[in-house]
């Protein structure tokens, strides 16, 4: 999004988490006695950890509505900014801790695992084959996975003001419950039709205007038709069209997350929108007996589709549904047309990159010489911009002055050739830097006390000041910049572009090193041969 911890810090931000409770109980239960466990797993504070880390005033919950938790989640965000409640939210849905159980493919004779995690309820919706057949005739439930899927939202006006990139607008959302359905678990398909009307109310569109729905698609005999059912008779209310919208489910690629189900399929159109394609809903074969397509407004989407430009902007609706017959619906539409026009084109410019292991950093540059490879038509100062203060800096830094994009990838091109030896590269700088004691007398390459750490964000201060009130950047000061930036100065970037202009742009994020952390095993007391009940 373009956002550092700096920018973000202090702000009228909320945070609105989508956590299914009962999908974290295996890691409670394996945990070692910790005086912090509570802390770390109390479900109310998940997303209060974010406003304490970052010092967030906006309104921070974790909403509970199992399958729809995350959708739900966006959607209180959406409102939340439209009340004046925060001036813009991290919003999503996180589902971890899946377990697993071995059991038989009688068809193939051959051990797949099945989530258990909870036996009693999603035990009651796994798939036979471990494939999630929305749709399918041969469907018999869903997968269970992994995944977090968190968006920053902000109102259109404010983010086209700010220069954001914009990923798509969320034009409106409704939720409402089934009420006395046939069960507590079983969907009514009178509530979901009603959901979906309202939010094309709330949205102001007209139906015919949908060219896709993102279903829930859980991909059982059950739910898959009582939601074609529920999405045919809103259509009805407004349209006597057939086959027009296509539809899909994400869960056939990716399984069901649960809570964060419904922000995957956000997600899912939202690159399909930048990608002008529909995903093809895979495992779809012959359509369930159950669901009559040929007389409903839908069709499954079971090959790649282009989703071309149309003379209006091209809209989708998302469906959610929850095990506690919480229902939500959401219509999102493309970014309308719009100029990004930035203030200044310099001969010159000094980008930064940093990671806090020089693995880290290496695996960031050599995204970026993919990244730069793809003719992206980016503007470079607002890539400059974008890699300097929307980024963190750390302990591992490269500062570049280049004059362009090409100047930029051939820069980095030959420092990954040369294995990040900056000799012979002119205005290129690598450093890595840790502050130690005054008290140290033999000092290793790189470690600076916290007195020279100032003097050299004293000197960069004067330069980013100098540089500031200049129309093309005196070239010496930038490199003496792009210099004391390696050597550990703490930079103000933001002071730089004071009353310019500038867009963010899509760049590649941090590299993370892929180490797993995990609590320590709870070795259990009780003897397994025991006899309990004697």
């Amino acid at each position: 999004a373009g956002y550092s911890v700096g920018t973000i810090n202090d702000t009228k931000t909320g945070v609105f988490v989508g956590k299914d409770y009962s999908n974290s109980l295996n890691y409670k239960m394996i945990t070692a006695p910790d005086a912090m466990k509570t802390t770390g797993t109390w479900e109310g504070l998940l997303a209060s950890r974010l406003s304490y880390a970052f010092n967030l005033s906006g309104p921070t919950m974790v909403i509970d509505t199992a399958c729809s938790s995350g959708l739900v989640a966006v959607h209180e965000a959406c409102n939340a900014i439209r009340n004046g409640e925060c001036d813009m939210a991290l919003a999503g849905g996180i589902s971890i801790g899946a377990g697993g159980a071995s059991t038989t493919n009688n068809d193939e004779d051959e051990q797949i695992e099945k989530d258990t995690t909870n036996s009693g309820t999603l035990g009651a919706v796994t798939s036979d084959d471990n494939r999630v057949r929305t749709f399918d005739k041969k469907c018999s439930g869903s997968v269970f996975g992994e995944g977090i899927v968190v968006f920053m939202l902000k109102s259109y006006e404010n983010a086209v003001k700010d220069g954001d990139h914009i990923y798509a607008v969320i034009k409106g959302s409704a939720i409402n419950n089934d009420g006395a359905s046939n069960g507590i678990t079983a969907p009514n398909p009178l509530a979901q039709a009603e959901v979906i009307s309202e939010a094309w109310k709330r949205a102001q569109v007209s139906p015919d205007t949908i060219d896709y729905i993102e279903a829930h698609g859980t991909g059982t005999l059950l739910g898959d038709p009582i939601e074609i059912l529920g999405i045919t008779k809103a259509f009805e209310k407004r349209t006597n069209k057939k086959q027009f919208c296509g539809i899909g489910s994400v869960k056939t690629n990716i399984g069901h997350l649960v809570a964060a189900s419904g922000c995957a399929s956000l997600l899912k159109v939202t690159l399909a929108l930048q990608n002008n394609i529909i995903p093809p809903s895979i495992n779809f074969e012959e359509p369930n007996q159950n669901i009559d397509f040929l007389n409903s407004p839908v069709y499954v989407v079971d090959k790649s589709t282009p989703w071309s430009k149309k003379d209006r902007n091209r809209r989708a609706g998302i469906n959610a549904f929850g095990f506690s017959g919480t229902n939500c619906h959401m219509i999102v539409e493309e970014v309308p047309e719009r100029t990004n026009e930035t203030s200044t084109v310099r001969e010159s410019n000094i980008i930064t990159f940093s990671g806090k292991t020089e693995t880290a950093l290496k695996t960031l540059i050599k995204k970026y010489c993919e990244f730069l490879k793809m003719d992206r038509k980016l503007n470079f100062d607002d890539i400059c911009y974008t890699a300097n203060v929307g980024r963190g800096h750390y302990s591992c830094r490269l500062a570049v002055i280049a004059k362009n994009t090409e100047d930029l990838k051939n820069k980095l091109n030959r420092l990954v050739e040369n294995d990040f030896e900056g000799n012979g590269l002119s205005n290129v700088y690598i450093g890595k830097h840790r502050i130690v004691s005054e008290k140290y007398l033999h000092r290793a390459e790189g470690e600076i006390t916290e007195r020279e750490a100032r003097e050299l964000t004293i000197e960069a201060d004067s330069l980013i000041s100098d540089l500031a009130a200049q129309d093309q950047y005196d070239y010496g000061k930038l490199d003496r910049l792009a210099y004391l930036y390696a050597k550990g100065a703490g930079v103000q970037w933001k002071n730089i572009y004071e009353g310019e202009k500038h867009n963010k742009v899509s760049l590649p994020t941090y590299c993370f090193e892929r180490i797993s952390y995990w609590a320590e095993p709870k070795v259990s007391q009780i003897d397994p041969d025991a006899n309990i009940g004697a």
